[in-house]
């Protein structure tokens, strides 16, 4: 069992409000007391220094003016001359920390300066008074500001962010496959749910007809390309076979009542948002952009508030990124995400099957009509698919508001 270390005694020169000092602790606990002024809390901020190098008393908000090599030294002397040394037990190690020289700890010491590094190391008064005058909804923020880990917060949601949508596609590409196993199901006349099942109910259906058969669909290429070869076809076949193929593919493709429903749900989502139903939640919102605005306006670096001097633009940009973390936490708006997402995805996805199919028919010039209005048709639903996006992003309704249940047929 390793021996606990402990601080045999401290020697300060130069430093804060201390001319010169030694404190010999010999195993004891330390209790500093007396007037203000009296140098307690330069004793506290030498140990600081010492194991980290730095004053956190330096840091933070309304401290730009503040520098630690200007005014760490005490006033009486330089910084050349600022000088901590501790004495350690067990081993009588003595280590010293200036700004020219930093200490070199031992191994059973290294921990001890990492963990100092790593935290909180003065818990101060200002720190105690946040905490205990917050309301009970806010001492986890105090908490997080005393641990230093309010930027957990902001990995919490940006985590919860990236499985939503990445739970979102995953289930869309889920419908995908269901749904082209339906479109299979059709074309072969028999109930399919797995990919086996496909490739044997086409092998039975080229065994018929005396083809190739395949060992997967990664063949079908390779086995259709030898399948042209063995048929000798006229133009005007060929052409009444391709357009009969197209036909095939946009009597697949419409705007089902599915994703106009989704869309509808989506606004009725957005709509309770507008209507102020979450008003009082969002209180504190308000209260922000608010504050915000004051500081704006007042160009001072004095807080509207508490009337203390403050950096105006560390102000600004802490507000701002508040008001971002609150509006992007609600449970409303992760719902949104959720929807929009998959219907961000359909649509997309059915404007690409539509724009492909519009490219087939290139090679007729009489239709050449006909593939424009598909090009319009996927353009369209492109931009839909971009207007969903935002309403994602800034809580406003979706673009379209549909009274039929119909779908949208594109066969014509």
């Amino acid at each position: 069992m390793k021996t606990p270390v402990s601080i045999k005694g401290i020697s300060i020169n130069a430093f804060r409000g201390i001319p010169d000092l030694e404190l010999d602790f010999n195993g004891k606990s330390l209790l500093l007391k007396g007037e203000n002024g009296t140098g307690k809390s330069s004793i506290v901020e030498a140990f600081e220094f010492f194991f980290t190098g730095g004053l956190s008393i330096f840091e933070g908000k309304g401290t730009q003016s503040l520098s630690l090599q200007k005014h760490t030294p005490h006033k009486n002397f330089n910084r050349e001359d600022v000088a901590i040394r501790l004495a350690f037990d067990p081993g009588s190690v003595t280590l010293e920390r200036t700004f020219l020289d930093q200490p070199a700890p031992p191994k059973q010491l290294e921990g001890y300066f990492q963990a100092a590094r790593r935290g909180t190391f003065i818990l101060r008064r200002a720190q105690i008074l946040k905490f205990v005058a917050s309301v009970p909804a806010d001492r986890f923020r105090a908490i997080a500001s005393i641990l230093g880990v309010e930027r957990l917060d902001n990995v919490e949601l940006e985590m919860k962010r990236a499985y939503e949508e990445l739970d979102s596609i995953v289930r869309s590409k889920r419908d995908r496959i269901g749904t082209t196993f339906e479109e299979i199901s059709g074309l072969l006349g028999k109930k399919v749910v797995k990919a086996k099942q496909a490739l044997d109910s086409v092998n039975s259906k080229l065994k018929k007809a005396r083809l190739t058969t395949l060992t997967s669909f990664d063949d079908v290429d390779k086995v259709a390309e030898e399948m042209l070869k063995t048929f000798k076809k006229s133009a005007d076949l060929e052409h009444v076979t391709k357009l009969t193929e197209v036909l095939g593919k946009l009597k697949l493709l419409r705007v089902d009542n599915e994703i106009i429903q989704s869309l509808c749900d989506l606004n009725q989502k957005i709509e309770p948002l507008l209507e102020g139903k979450f008003r009082s939640e969002l209180s504190l919102t308000e209260f922000l952009t608010k504050g915000l605005e004051a500081v704006k306006e007042e160009e001072k670096n004095i807080c509207p508030l508490c009337g203390q001097d403050v950096s105006r633009q560390e102000l600004m940009k802490q507000i701002d990124k508040r008001l971002k973390t609150l509006e992007q936490l609600s449970e409303e708006a992760s719902e949104i995400r959720q929807v929009s997402t998959e219907i961000e995805e359909k649509l997309n996805s059915l404007s690409s099957k539509i724009e492909k199919t519009s490219i087939e028919l290139k090679p007729f010039g009489a239709l050449d009509s006909k593939r424009k209005r598909l090009l319009g048709i996927s353009d369209s639903l492109r931009k839909l698919a971009d207007q969903v996006n935002s309403a994602r992003s800034s809580r406003e309704q979706s673009p379209m508001n549909f009274s039929s249940k119909k779908g949208l047929n594109l066969r014509s």
